[in-house]
């Protein structure tokens, strides 16, 4: 069994911060050090699987040692669900809830109360949210990215909040938000589901992560820059190109990368 305390003063310590009073500045602090240390990405789950036959999450222990160890993060799954436990130890009132996407409950989001108050906290999107998004608004709100945009509407009277994604004034993405608490077993088939082969993340690569002023992403063969509220891109010219960049923005050995990538077709869209 696992030494949750063991395992939650490790993760602290890879994060670079303390404990502290519950607060929407400690939160967005917390925030902020997830990103800038654990970034979205597949490739964790791509190599877990080829290793160990992986069709599951990584345990806590597996999770906090890819990130010391590989320089890995996870996807929605893993990220907001081990975020989620560390706010929960930390004393926050959190809750771990579904999104729709293409498909129901396929996205794990994580809701805190503060005040009274709702906030999404979503480290899992490969998106630019370094602080907690209210949920109780009025009217629309927006995160400008450069050439994305995320529009936060308010709720419905469902209670359900929806995020779209809009890149190039174009909508690319989103997703629903649905405030009932769930259990992490509750999306037991949807994160299997994730782990066949015709599965977006076994045929697209994905990696970001908040880096000294900037989100730096990687897309297939695609170097996306955000910094200031402006984007920049340039293609990458080969696979080879790809694993030496990986390795010298994020950290990732390319022992890991050159393997796991010459598998991967980049016949997906992550957005789409």
């Amino acid at each position: 069994m696992e030494n949750i305390k063991r395992n939650m003063e490790l993760y602290l310590r890879l994060l670079g911060v303390k404990k502290k009073k519950v607060s929407l500045e400690a939160l967005s602090e917390l925030i902020s050090a997830q990103l800038s240390t654990i970034p979205f990405e597949n490739i964790s789950k791509l190599y877990y699987n080829r290793l160990y036959k992986l069709d599951h999450l990584p345990s806590f222990s597996q999770y906090l040692n890819g990130i010391s160890e590989n320089s890995f993060g996870g996807t929605c799954y893993s990220n907001n669900y081990y975020f989620y436990k560390l706010l929960k130890y930390l004393g926050y009132n959190a809750k771990l809830c579904g999104a729709d996407m293409n498909e129901l409950d396929c996205h794990i989001v994580i809701i805190v109360s503060i005040n009274y108050k709702d906030y999404l906290v979503d480290v899992g999107y490969a998106a630019p949210f370094l602080n907690p998004i209210p949920l109780y608004l009025e009217t629309d709100r927006t995160i400008f990215a450069g050439r994305d945009e995320y529009i936060i509407k308010p709720r419905d009277n469902k209670g359900y909040s929806q995020l779209e994604m809009f890149r190039n004034d174009i909508c690319k993405h989103g997703y629903v938000v649905k405030p009932v608490a769930k259990r992490i077993e509750d999306f037991n088939k949807v994160i299997s589901d994730s782990y066949n082969n015709s599965s977006t993340f076994f045929n697209t690569l994905l990696i970001t992560k908040y880096i000294s002023g900037s989100f730096v992403t990687i897309n297939n063969l695609e170097l996306i820059e955000l910094k200031q509220n402006v984007s920049s891109i340039r293609q990458i010219s080969d696979t080879d190109e790809l694993v030496e960049l990986i390795e010298r923005i994020f950290n990732i050995p390319q022992s890991i990368t050159g393997e796991i990538l010459k598998n991967i077709k980049f016949s997906e869209d992550a957005w789409n």
